[in-house]
């Protein structure tokens, strides 16, 4: 009887497992992205140093490197277009991370732009948004 009764249950069992495992999984980790609002706010309170797996070397130690990767993430979210049509980007060092954000030229004064927040140690996107 309890051998039946497993086998006609075995699929609603094996479901309740994956479930919760894929729930567990999914819980150590939980990543929120800021995508409206002033940046400065976004920078406030924040711990800038983070520890990471590789020590304290810097993967993103070049602008180059670091307006490459803004370019890739702003073209993934928002298209190819908001990356060139912002261009020239300004870019800062601020330390352990790199503030991108994309400029209007002097003859399109409508609509917003691109601010991203990536870090240095790891090439993590911190921050990212884009005005209207």
């Amino acid at each position: 009887m309890i051998t039946y009764c497993f086998i006609k249950h075995i699929k609603t069992i094996v479901f309740i497992f994956c479930f919760l495992m894929t729930h567990v999984a999914y819980a150590q980790k939980i990543v929120v992205t800021p995508v409206d609002g002033d940046a400065a706010r976004l920078l406030e309170g924040r711990d800038f140093e983070e520890e990471n797996d590789i020590g304290t070397k810097e993967l993103v130690s070049s602008k180059a490197m670091a307006l490459q990767l803004a370019e890739i993430y702003v073209a993934n979210l928002y298209g190819e277009r908001a990356t060139t049509s912002e261009k020239p980007y300004a870019i800062v060092d601020n330390g352990n991370e790199w503030l991108i954000s994309g400029q209007h030229d002097a003859i399109r004064v409508v609509g917003g732009v691109f601010f991203i927040v990536i870090s240095k140690s790891d090439g993590k996107v911190i921050a990212i948004m884009h005005g209207r």
